[in-house]
């Protein structure tokens, strides 16, 4: 199926566009403030033709499929004419998408079938045009037709399967054994094929699945399918398919033209953040389909870590959201809406604020309940997608300073960390408290500037074995570090404060920051946790410091500054090695790479907890980013989105990528030699440390990077 047309005019439109906003720029005149928000390119609508008359099976099965990226508002009507009457009527289309890469391969499942030519007969059931039933586009600022259907599905049916080869012994090849009563060598005559039907397979590689809630799963590196049509010949001798899966297929060029990644926003449980879940709308309808998906709430992964202040059984009135010609969005809702009283209407109308107006073209928003104003103004202290800090704390020469720019400045409320065998840093969101590991065995508070121990409450005594490694038994279920409430697995005692030793390993752990100053004989700090391969920590907005020991007994483990400690369930780590945890900051969600063999992969849960914020659990997890390979950093950049080092299925070298929660995977530039990574808000505040002590940041194109600072290490923001 050829796009270059679709490509070529979607570019045209584009630079028109461009040139069109450039004769505009003015050349005197005082400076003034103005909007220069730029207008979205009108939605690409696609058209299709139906089956020629006389198309081939395959020509057929190629028409069907290029005919699927058409016709979302009206139920795909012409590729239904590609199919035979029965099959049309129960054709589920938008039960699922699977977006395709690269070439469709098309054929027929029996390459010596033969086709006889049908007598001629006139084209009663056939539509004139491509035999093909190639696909044209245009644009159009309309929004027309049906909504997707909403609510969970199922994945289409058993057409569809992976691609294996043959291998010998397969069950359904004939038998060479020679005896008569095996049923592979019977010598009944074979019923010669039907010439009016036959099977023709289509074979492509998928990139990505799509629910018909909008739900983006991507696909693992070189995932193919497989899928299986099965034609008959019409009254009038024209092929059709009579047995089709449901759901659709549709190219990625196609799939991106058509469909828009939209946030939905629900609460934190605490109902302090906005926070996202990202899914895939069709363009036409995005703010509809948007406010519909809120209404349901969110996703299974995410409920038990996500609320929504919108009554249940709220539905849009007229299953429509209008846009006018300036930009209001008007939502029209059922009197169900007016069952929330006080915080939790300002809440809801936070939320749908906050998803309408992430929407292209979307300027304000206008609530009405059954065609009646809904006077309600947001919660303006909601909090969404915060900046952090404006600048990465870095380690140099045993010294936390602040980089700014290309320039230093010494954290004072620190103490040194000179001759310590620092391998990752933390900081809270105060950045008046953070941790450290050393080596791989220990996480301890960061002194403070007289080298006493942070945390009030913490006595400061020697512990006599500073050096050793002493783990939970997650056989016998002891609790690390001792005793603790079995009940909520929460230690309530401090664990003694430790000196802090020199390194002692001549090897090293991976990246040693330069600095040979003997540590202060009487600088203490103290440890909050002690275990065999400890991650590097995360600190989440409540204060609890994260991390886990690897190969995981299914569970991480959190501690507060003042020791308390607590065991997070995650059975499905069990057994695998943790490569990095980190907490998004708003605390709803906690986003992992392990690796289980040669198998890494990134995952994100629901971070579950009680009433008081405690952690308890993480909830099913969800795949993201499955076509990176190799990942070994990673960091939230925003509400939604993962800065991760890691190489692609065809390369081996290290390339960052940025990983959308429910979405792609996109690659942004080589980066060598990283050993550790910070974010504030964005990809311009992203700074690598490499293995030779230089701090690198984005050039302004973003196509490189820069040295900002040498012999430092381990580029910090709060989380």
């Amino acid at each position: 199926m050829k796009q270059h047309n679709l490509r070529w005019l979607a570019t045209f439109v584009a630079g028109a566009l461009v040139l069109a906003g450039c004769a505009q720029i003015p050349t005197s005149g005082d400076v003034v403030s103005q909007d220069i928000s730029v207008p979205e390119i009108a939605p690409i609508n696609l058209t299709a033709t139906g089956p020629a008359y006389d198309a081939s099976p395959e020509q057929v099965v190629e028409g069907f499929i290029a005919a699927q990226a058409a016709g979302l508002g009206d139920d795909r009507s012409v590729a239904r004419d590609f199919l035979t009457p029965s099959a049309a009527n129960k054709w589920q289309a938008d039960l699922q998408t699977t977006v395709f890469t690269g070439d469709l391969l098309v054929e027929r499942a029996d390459p010596n079938a033969q086709v006889q030519t049908p007598d001629p007969v006139g084209p009663d059931d056939t539509h004139a045009g491509d035999p093909t039933g190639a696909t044209s586009a245009t644009n159009s600022d309309e929004t027309n037709g049906q909504a997707q259907p909403s609510g969970e599905s199922a994945a289409p049916g058993s057409d569809t399967e992976q691609v294996e080869s043959t291998a010998p012994g397969n069950p359904s090849k004939p038998s060479d054994s020679g005896d008569p009563s095996d049923p592979g060598n019977s010598t009944d005559p074979v019923a010669p094929p039907d010439p009016n039907r036959i099977t023709v397979a289509g074979t492509f590689g998928v990139s990505a699945t799509v629910t018909q809630t909008g739900v983006y799963t991507e696909a693992l590196p070189g995932a193919q399918a497989k899928v299986n049509f099965d034609l008959v010949r019409n009254a009038q001798g024209q092929w059709r398919i009579e047995t089709v899966a449901d759901g659709n297929y549709m190219s990625a060029t196609h799939f991106l033209a058509q469909f828009r990644a939209t946030s939905l926003y629900f609460l934190s449980a605490d109902a302090k953040f906005l926070v996202p879940e990202v899914r895939w709308y069709w363009r036409n309808r995005a703010e509809t389909l948007a406010v519909n998906g809120l209404l349901a709430g969110p996703s299974e992964w995410l409920r038990d870590s996500l609320v929504t202040d919108i009554p249940s059984g709220t539905r849009l009135m007229y299953d429509s959201v209008s846009v006018d010609d300036v930009g209001t969005a008007h939502v029209n809702l059922s009197p169900e809406l007016l069952s929330a009283t006080g915080q939790h209407r300002e809440n809801l109308t936070s939320q749908i604020h906050a998803t309408l107006l992430k929407v292209p073209g979307v300027r304000t928003v206008d609530i009405q309940v059954n065609a009646v104003e809904f006077a309600q103004t947001p919660n303006e202290d909601l909090i969404k997608d915060p900046i952090v800090a404006s600048a990465p704390m870095v380690l140099q020469d045993g010294t936390l300073s602040n980089l700014v720019g290309r320039t230093i400045e010494p954290i004072a409320d620190f103490g040194s960390l000179a001759g310590l065998d620092v391998t990752g840093l933390a900081l809270d969101d105060s950045q008046g408290f953070g941790v450290m590991r050393l080596g791989t065995s220990k996480i301890v508070a960061l002194p403070g500037p007289t080298g006493h121990p942070q945390g009030p409450g913490t006595e400061s005594v020697t512990d006599p074995d500073a050096n050793s490694e002493q783990g939970s038994d997650p056989e016998s279920g002891a609790q690390p570090d001792g005793a603790g409430d079995p009940a909520t697995g929460a230690t309530t005692e401090s664990e003694a404060a430790t000196e802090l030793p020199d390194s002692t390993d001549p090897a090293g752990p991976p990246v040693t920051p330069p600095g040979t100053l003997p540590g202060d004989p009487a600088a203490k700090a103290t440890v909050l946790m002690k275990d065999s391969h400890l991650v590097a920590p995360s600190i989440d907005r409540f204060g609890w410091i994260w991390s886990g020991k690897t190969p995981s007994p299914g569970f991480l483990r959190t501690a507060l500054r003042d020791g308390t400690q607590v065991e997070v369930a995650a059975p499905w780590l069990a057994e695998r090695t943790i490569v990095a945890v980190r907490i998004s900051h708003d605390g709803s969600r906690a986003a992992i790479i392990s690796a289980d063999g040669d198998q890494t992969q990134i995952e994100v849960a629901a971070s579950i907890r009680d009433p008081s914020n405690l952690p308890l659990s993480l909830g099913t997890p969800i795949t993201v980013g499955s076509a990176l390979v190799g990942a070994t950093l990673m960091q939230w950049t925003d509400e939604a989105t993962l800065a991760v080092i890691a190489h692609s299925a065809t390369s081996d070298v290290d390339t960052l990528f940025t990983v959308t929660v429910g979405g792609r995977s996109e690659m942004i530039s080589n980066v060598e030699g990283a050993t550790s990574m910070g974010a504030g808000r964005g990809l311009r505040s992203l700074y690598i440390g490499t293995q030779a002590g230089e701090i690198l940041s984005r050039t302004s194109t973003g196509a490189s990077w820069a040295v900002v600072l040498e012999d430092a290490f381990y580029p910090t923001f709060p989380g």
